[in-house]
């Protein structure tokens, strides 16, 4: 399983479907998780703190995709802390 997709399941309940975290430190964390998606299929590469885009090919998941059309559309969002 993917790490993003773990991190949603993991994070919140079965039964209700509310969200065990903060909704700011899930954020963050899913971020993080689609983020690390996208090295595998080596589209970014992170250095000196920043995202690196090295392929603009779509990765084969869609949600992989999505992301990495997200950090072509908004290039100025490329730092790890933004």
């Amino acid at each position: 399983m993917l790490v993003a997709d773990e991190l949603f399941r993991i994070a919140h309940d079965d039964r209700t479907g509310r969200s065990r975290l903060n909704p700011r430190v899930l954020g963050l964390g899913l971020t993080g998780g689609l983020l690390s998606e996208l090295v595998p299929h080596r589209r970014i590469v992170i250095r000196d703190g920043v995202i690196v885009l090295v392929c603009r090919e779509p990765p084969p998941d869609p949600l992989a995709h999505a992301t990495l059309a997200q950090l072509i559309t908004s290039p100025q969002h490329s730092g790890l802390q933004t």
